[in-house]
């Protein structure tokens, strides 16, 4: 049986997180805050496990105050089936468009 993945919604903060993953990035709350993403990258990335990703967290980037950080990947088969299930659904949403005759 295959697991069971969802995508998140589009345009929502866990979307985004999926996206730069899948396409291989490796994130960290510095980077992702520099981007101007938002304070709760760990948040992102719970919503992703509960919507079935295996998102891999190494605790390997130093903070400022001496701490350590979280910095998540997908592996490699994880990075293909978010892209492959993206790619899916933006073509299903083109063939739907398509449809009803193109946007207004």
């Amino acid at each position: 049986m295959r697991d069971l993945r969802i995508l998140p919604s589009t345009g929502t903060g866990a979307r985004t997180a999926l996206a730069e993953l899948a396409s291989g990035a490796k994130l960290d709350q510095r980077r992702w805050l520099a981007a101007g993403r938002g304070w709760r990258l760990a948040a992102r990335i719970t919503e992703l496990r509960l919507c079935g990703w295996r998102v891999q967290a190494d605790r390997c980037i130093e903070t400022e105050a001496g701490g350590r950080a979280a910095v998540y990947a997908l592996s490699a088969e994880e990075q293909r089936i978010a892209s492959d299930m993206m790619r899916e659904q933006a073509e299903a949403i083109a063939r739907s468009v398509a449809l009803v005759g193109g946007a207004a």
